[in-house]
C-alpha cells in the first residue's frame, strides 16, 4: 500500500510512537522500535510523533490532514 501511495504521488504520513516511560519497548532511544527500512519515511516524507495513544491528541496531525 506504501509502495502504491508513493507511485500514485498521493501523501504519505508516518506515525511514530515516543513513550517516556523507561519501561515503555517503544521509546526513542531503542533500536528496536525503529521504522523497519522497507516502511522508513523518505526525505519530505512528514513524520508525526505521537507520545500517547492516539496520533490526533497534541501532534497537529489533524490539521496537517486538512
Amino acid at each position: 500500500m506504501l509502495a502504491a501511495f508513493r507511485a500514485a504521488g498521493l501523501p504519505v504520513v508516518h506515525i511514530h510512537h515516543h513513550g517516556t516511560d523507561p519501561e515503555d519497548g517503544c521509546r526513542p532511544d531503542n533500536p528496536l522500535s525503529r521504522a523497519m527500512p522497507e516502511v522508513a519515511p523518505l526525505p519530505g516524507e512528514p513524520v508525526v510523533v505521537k507520545r500517547g495513544s492516539s496520533g490526533f491528541i497534541g501532534t497537529g496531525l489533524e490539521a496537517m490532514l486538512h
